[in-house]
């Protein structure tokens, strides 16, 4: 099980923000992978990370390159 420090933490370190990201719904996303690849969500892969702040982005402009891609 993946503590909410260690995710907080390792967020902060790759630019996740309060007014930025949807800090809930990142939280979540890379709990999953952290525990699916047996690792602390700092050692997560920087695609991950990558494309999860992407994916979770508040911003109008981001989040509409991120649907851009997806679709």
């Amino acid at each position: 099980m993946v503590t909410t420090g260690f995710v907080q933490a390792a967020a902060a370190q790759h630019g996740a923000t309060a007014a930025g990201h949807d800090l809930a719904a990142l939280h979540t996303d890379i709990a999953y992978f952290a525990a699916a690849e047996h690792k602390a969500p700092a050692r997560l892969d920087e695609r991950i990370w990558d494309g999860l702040l992407a994916k979770h982005t508040t911003t109008t402009a981001a989040a509409d390159a991120v649907s851009l891609r997806i679709d």
